[in-house]
């Protein structure tokens, strides 16, 4: 081996020995679950009664504060009310945010999200309650009391979203709703999927044909308004408020420490 062929091995052998100090440092890492924060399922009441299980891909937009900014459906459970059930979900979850440079920075992340059959909370045979007949020989359908529990969505806070949503709602002769379908959307993914929500919470008087109830449906609309906290301000509720439905033990939210 000639001295130049030599001294040209020797540096690039010298160039491509490792040191101490050459191993590659990552710019970014991912964002990964807080764990110092609960991370919530809302299993919805209408998905329970129907006995509804399935996984829902979503991909999710973490800002640099390590909430959900937005959420998309990459691959549907095959259910409404479970698809619903995820969008709002992850908009109570809060991440430790990716790092690039050093700094917190905005990423997309994908998440899966199971939903399974609750059958502790599932009670078979309703009990129908006692109600005024039809005074006049017509159907009665009247809601028991003037107010109902709506969810607001944590994600939809954030951004001061407000709107309508009319629904379409199959209430069955023992009162509870078994089917809710969206007629007019309030053009915002978060409150289309939390007003098909808090509609499983509701329940009412059925309505009465020739002194029977019987199956019906009815049209509601679901107003929804940050009605508490405004735009863009800060947050510690990890867990939605949802109260516990009328014949179950719980009101269908578990959760992870």
């Amino acid at each position: 081996m000639s001295l130049p062929t030599l001294v040209m091995f020797l540096l690039a052998a010298v160039a491509g020995a490792p040191t101490a100090d050459s191993s590659p440092v990552p710019l970014t890492s991912p964002a990964r679950p807080d764990p110092a924060t609960p991370h919530v399922l809302i299993y919805p009441p209408i998905a329970n009664w129907n006995r509804e299980e399935g996984s829902a891909d979503l991909s999710l937009v973490i800002g640099a504060d390590g909430w959900v900014q937005d959420a998309t459906i990459l691959r549907s459970s095959g259910y409404i009310q479970l698809d619903a059930a995820a969008l709002v979900t992850v908009g109570y979850w809060h991440y430790l945010a990716a790092v690039k440079n050093g700094v917190p920075a905005p990423s997309r992340h994908t998440v899966r999200l199971t939903f399974s059959f609750r059958p502790e909370t599932r009670v078979d045979n309703w009990k129908i309650r006692p109600e005024p007949p039809p005074t006049n020989g017509a159907s009665l359908d009247i809601p028991p009391d003037g107010h109902h529990f709506v969810l607001y969505p944590q994600m939809a806070r954030r951004t001061a979203e407000q709107g309508d949503v009319t629904l379409r709602l199959l209430v069955r002769a023992e009162g509870y709703i078994s089917d809710a379908q969206i007629v007019r959307s309030s053009g915002f993914a978060q409150l289309d999927a939390a007003a098909l929500i808090s509609v499983g919470y509701w329940d009412y008087l059925p309505k009465i044909v020739s002194g029977k109830p019987v199956d019906s449906w009815r049209t509601v609309t679901v107003h929804l308004s940050p009605t508490d906290v405004a735009a863009g301000s800060p947050t510690n509720e990890f867990e939605p408020k949802i109260p516990v439905p009328r014949g179950q033990s719980d009101n269908g939210v578990s959760r992870t420490p």
